[in-house]
């Protein structure tokens, strides 16, 4: 068997992660990951998963999984992005896995250079319980849900029009959950060990379609919905920060790649669908709120923010922190729909302060530039994306992007949608959302700091 050896790869910093089955050893050059300890697994989330015969296949799947987030957090970046990977997995039919080349896949998402080989399993894996699950057999499609406002009002929506979604569960699963014995209950398991040393995890979305497509092929559906807006959707590609490599976490680059992956791996047909792409939040927040006009509060239970426990809590209780792209783009989306969000679902109570720690809420200590820079840069991503049809900067990575998507055959509709029609619904969207950012920013009134920040870049441009 060839064997993965060290390659220089210009001035990229090199990680070498080998994945061991309990108590094996490992090369001393090569980070050993071993699973049991630095993979761990949700043994009823794992359970929730065995809806036919235990398949290896999908035992293995999360093994990659796991592995693929371990590399990537482990690994700060460097004073470039990109990093040279090496990784090593035991599977089960490694003939299998080596032949569905993710590597190519994992360097899309992430900008990084993946060299992944998979060797065989020394022993096989410990078979997962089979459990009575309830699943409705009229579902239709595979919907990823998380707590965030997008999920919870797309599937409302897509169960009014089309019928029964089969959610999958995107984080722990919950105590309501695990009493009903729910498929697809929660992420399987969880990557431990040692302290993190990467914040961008851009492999995280490989993590969710990877366990979405699995859901897919053991319900035996063929479509998986993408429940984000245009704004989350194609955003992030439009309008690239610094040196970064460009974000297409829910993108169909990414997607149609990963479907073609996953074809191979599961020998099954899967496709992501994006019913929201081509509206603002706003518009589908708008739809959801003129077909549920009875609906009470729940929308307000939801979380959009990207912050973790660990900063977003005031006296002990957690809040989104407010400031983020996310949070802004929910604040904003709510605004232009007209509804009223309790303050205190925030850290950052009021936008409308004239200073940023003015507009804290009271007993949260601000520690750092951390919470700064993430609000500077949700702001700069929201207002680029309103200016991007009057910057001739922008305008090549506007063309590209829907040079791209014309090229995804799930987009053109079947070749219904020309080129000139893609690069429409682009110029639809992002006016729309320029000028939902423009009446938010009215409503926070010119002493904002929100307001204040943007006209003093203005100023010095």
């Amino acid at each position: 068997m060839n064997r993965l050896t060290p390659l220089t790869c210009g001035d990229l910093p090199q990680h070498r992660v080998v994945v061991v089955e309990p108590g094996q050893p490992a090369d001393r050059e090569w980070t050993r990951c071993e699973i049991g300890r630095n993979i761990k697994f949700d043994t009823l989330s794992l359970e929730s998963y065995c809806l036919a015969d235990w398949s290896p296949v999908v035992y293995d799947a999360f093994v990659v999984a796991a592995a693929i987030e371990y590399c990537d957090r482990m690994k700060a970046r460097g004073r470039h992005w990109g990093r040279d990977i090496l990784l090593r997995v035991p599977v089960h039919d490694p003939v299998r896995w080596n032949g569905a080349d993710v590597g190519p896949v994992l360097a899309v998402l992430t900008g990084d250079r993946w060299r992944v080989e998979f060797v065989r399993r020394a022993t096989p894996a410990p078979r997962a319980r089979q459990i009575p699950l309830t699943m409705d057999g009229n579902a239709w499609a595979i919907m990823p849900f998380s707590d965030g406002l997008d999920s919870f009002a797309v599937s409302r929506l897509m169960e009014k029009e089309d019928g029964t979604l089969l959610r999958v569960r995107l984080g722990a699963s919950s105590s309501r959950q695990r009493k009903e014995q729910l498929p697809f209950a929660g992420v399987p398991f969880r990557v431990t060990g040692h302290p993190f040393r990467e914040s961008s995890f851009r492999s995280r979305a490989f993590k969710f379609a990877l366990l979405s497509g699995v859901a897919a092929h053991l319900a035996r559906l063929n479509v998986v919905i993408v429940a984000e807006s245009g704004q989350g959707v194609l955003g992030p590609s439009l309008v690239p920060v610094g040196q970064e490599h460009e974000d297409l976490r829910s993108h169909p680059h990414f997607l149609d790649r990963m479907s073609a992956f996953l074809g191979k791996l599961l020998e099954t047909d899967i496709r992501f669908s994006y019913p929201r792409m081509w509206h603002t939040k706003a518009e589908t927040l708008s739809e959801y709120f003129r077909t549920y006009p009875d609906q009470n509060d729940t929308w307000q239970r939801t979380r959009s923010c990207w912050q973790d426990q660990r900063h977003s809590s005031v006296g002990g209780m957690r809040r989104q922190c407010g400031i983020c792209a996310a949070c802004l783009l929910r604040r904003m989306s709510l605004h232009a729909v007209g509804r009223l969000e309790n303050r205190n679902n925030y850290i950052w109570e009021g936008l409308d302060a004239s200073s940023f720690l003015e507009g804290v809420a009271a007993g949260y200590e601000v520690k750092g530039e951390a919470m700064r820079d993430h609000f500077v840069s949700g702001v700069t991503v929201l207002d680029q994306l309103a200016k991007l049809p009057k910057s001739p900067w922008d305008q090549h990575t506007l063309s590209r992007q829907v040079r791209r998507l014309f090229r995804s055959p799930d987009i053109i509709n079947g070749g219904s949608l020309d080129e000139a029609g893609v690069r429409a619904k682009v110029m639809r969207l992002v006016d729309q959302h320029a000028s939902e950012w423009q009446e938010f920013k009215n409503s926070l009134g010119e002493s904002s700091f929100l307001v204040q920040l943007l006209e003093s870049r203005e100023e010095d441009a």
